[in-house]
């Protein structure tokens, strides 16, 4: 079985490291805690229902076994439009859209299902764009006139709380204290981002219950969504579970958020539950039915639902948007409907604050997109057996990283609950993921580093680090931490060493490592994500300039693969269903659509041919790490058998690579894969 497993992708992405201030002993401080063997359930990253061994571009949007278990696929695939699909003012179903909003779809903030990239400004529009505005007063208190995420987008004839396009992004340089340099020499940057929002760009007055706050003290910064994939099988962490892990750091004399826990007990739990708040860097939201995308899905977009028949709104906005001569002008034009007084301004604020707006979302659409929502998977582990990631996996040990970047929880029963009373405990309609061993890499506890320009209050949820690595291939770019500050690994760690820090001692440790070691972390953390820069150029032995011609591009011939390619040798066909759900250049290529030049800008499959039977890997190459290599793009032509369209290459170089480096298993795109695999395998025929 291991031999199946020898070269999946490593769960370890990148994001945070860890904390020191706690440990899985009982001091925080231990320096060699023992080191266990790898285990074959550690390629399980989600467990054995909860993991996907697809480790392509889309590798993030996979349902787990246990969809496919209960015969949920089809809808979750319903479900999964709701989250692509943008969301219009009266298009069915994806209608609702406003009256404000912060995106018009949740793909746009969650490219790829994963983390948001780094932006120099902010515009909702551009794609890829995670940011969320956290505005405060200078005691880090929400201003209460704005919603929580505050809104940068209106429809007719409303305006929006904030004028974005007067929202600046300036990214500054950071030195620290070793400044910014190893023993040895090595260095790296930082950089950090300061957020500016002129007074006039607020079409709200700024108020914290109902209070003015001096436009002086208002402090404003950035965090950026997270990835989606696997929170079902966080939710299925037993509540009694968590407790014990803040139990046991607290014992241990870990600084704790006095806010959440304290003399081991729970100051607060989420809402009129028992049960602890687990989601978002500030850890605002507990159990999965009523956190994540189950409020996303409706305050991003103002889309309403049977438990939710209200605006994501403020008392201030409506009263300024009623008394508003622009709208109210324009009101009833729009709003015909809701000339209920005959006197505008309370019919605004009638229309605003109603409580029981009419349904836009069905119970059926919301049913599908909570099976999607905690129906994604976690990408398995990969390289677990190579030499250097196992010598990276035990230093991430030895000098503290998985203090808190806790490895390994157990699953309990998954007798889920939904504090909005939606659903019941345990709910037939969804998946579950009882006694599941995952690895998440997460306490699920915050903890504090002092970085500059902090997130808000300084607390910050460690974050799950499984399949992070894949994060490059799989959206278009590697950024990490809450407001992706950091661009590479190494950053990222480096933000931990303030010298308040929790994670200072692990820090000054990971400081102290030679060169090949700390490389050897950085790998593990990456554990493979994609071709590396080594890898990508020519090997000796591997013969780069030889040309091939494929067969003439029709909608009525297939191709002859086999006769153009020897065996170890790789062609490079760019398929559609690797492409990104939109251009980078042009915003123009769709999902399952045709890409254009598709070789050049974006994903490629590489098709292998070896012992093993065809498979299948993307490859990112947006900051062109592959050598140069001729290419002519040819018209697509429609494959019927595979139900997509086939943009490739008259001419272009291979090279023979050995199917040791190549062995992959394939991963296509979800519920086409196993139909692709078959089409391609009759294409290509076995060697």
């Amino acid at each position: 079985m291991k031999g199946f497993f020898y070269s999946k992708y490593f769960l370890m992405g990148l994001a945070v490291l860890s904390f020191a201030a706690c440990s899985d002993e009982d001091t925080p401080r231990q320096i060699n805690p023992p080191i266990e063997p790898v285990t074959d359930e550690e390629w399980y990253a989600g467990g054995l229902l909860g993991t996907t061994f697809n480790s392509s571009a889309s590798a993030y949007e996979d349902p787990t076994p246990a969809v496919e278990n209960a015969g949920m696929t089809d809808k979750f695939k319903y479900g999964e439009y709701f989250f692509e699909r943008t969301y219009t003012q009266n298009t069915k179903p994806f209608n609702g859209l406003g009256p404000l909003y912060v995106r018009n779809s949740c793909m746009s903030c969650h490219p790829g299902y994963g983390h948001g990239k780094r932006m120099e400004r902010y515009r909702a529009d551009d794609w890829g764009n995670g940011y969320l505005l956290v505005v405060t007063d200078h005691t880090d208190t929400y201003l209460s006139s704005l919603t929580g995420m505050p809104q940068t987008k209106a429809t007719a004839p409303f305006k929006a709380p904030i004028d974005e396009d007067k929202i600046n992004i300036e990214w500054l340089d950071y030195t620290d204290e070793w400044g910014n340099k190893f023993p040895d020499g090595e260095t790296y940057s930082l950089i950090y981002p300061e957020v500016t929002i002129p007074e006039d760009a607020y079409y709200v007055p700024l108020e914290v219950n109902g209070k003015t706050v001096d436009y002086a003290n208002v402090k404003v910064r950035l965090e950026s969504t997270i990835g989606i994939y696997g929170t079902g099988l966080i939710d299925a962490i037993p509540d009694d579970s968590l407790k014990a892990e803040y139990i046991r750091q607290e014992k241990a004399g870990v600084s704790l958020n006095p806010s959440f826990f304290a003399n081991g007990e729970w100051v607060k739990t989420y809402g009129n539950t028992t049960h602890p708040f687990r989601y978002t860097y500030a850890l605002s939201r507990g159990p999965l039915q009523d956190a994540a995308g189950a409020n996303a899905i409706w305050n991003i977009t103002n889309v309403t639902r049977s438990n939710r028949r209200y605006h994501y709104m403020t008392q201030t906005y409506a009263n300024t948007a009623a008394n508003d001569p622009e709208v109210q002008n324009k009101f009833y034009e729009y709003f015909p409907d809701w000339n209920k007084t005959g006197n505008v301004k309370e019919d605004i604020i009638n229309y605003l604050m109603n409580q029981e707006l009419p349904v836009e979302m069905t119970d059926d659409d919301y049913v599908d997109f909570m099976i999607w929502h905690r129906g994604l998977a976690v990408p398995a582990a990969r390289n677990l057996d190579d030499p250097d990631v196992q010598k990276g996996r035990s230093l991430f040990r030895e000098i503290g990283c998985a203090s808190c970047h806790r490895p390994s929880w157990k699953t309990g029963k998954d007798n889920f609950t939904d504090p909005s009373g939606f659903f019941s405990d345990g709910d037939a309609r969804l998946p579950r993921y009882p006694d599941q061993t995952i690895w998440p890499y997460s306490d699920f506890v915050q903890h504090r580093l002092y970085m500059e320009n902090d997130i808000r209050t300084g607390w910050c949820r460690t974050t799950p680090l499984w399949g992070r690595g894949l994060s490059a291939i799989c959206t278009g770019a590697g950024d990490r931490l809450h407001d992706c500050r950091a661009r590479n690994v190494i950053e990222a760690i480096m933000w931990h060493g303030n010298a308040q820090s929790d994670a200072r001692w692990t820090i000054e440790k990971f400081r102290t490592l030679s060169k090949e070691d700390r490389e050897a972390v950085v790998k593990f953390i990456e554990a493979i994500y994609f071709l590396s820069q080594q890898e990508a150029v020519p090997q000796s032995g591997m013969q780069t300039d030889r040309i091939v011609k494929t067969a003439s591009c029709d909608t009525s011939s297939k191709l002859k693969l086999h006769e153009t390619i020897e065996k170890n040798c790789f062609l490079l066909i760019g398929h559609p269903a690797f492409c990104p759900h939109h251009s980078y250049n042009t915003g123009k290529s769709k999902r399952y659509g045709v890409c254009e030049q598709s070789y050049l800008q974006f994903r490629t499959l590489y098709h292998t041919v070896g012992k093993h039977s065809p498979c299948f890997l993307t490859l990112y190459d947006k900051k062109k790490t592959l050598p140069p290599m001729d290419h002519i793009p040819a018209p697509p032509f429609f494959y019927p058998d595979i139900g997509g369209s086939i943009c490739h290459m008259d001419r272009w170089r291979t090279r023979n690579l050995t199917t040791e480096t190549w062995r992959e298993n394939n991963v296509l795109h979800k519920q086409r894969r196993r139909k692709m695999h078959s089409s391609f395998q009759h294409l290509t025929g076995r060697f």
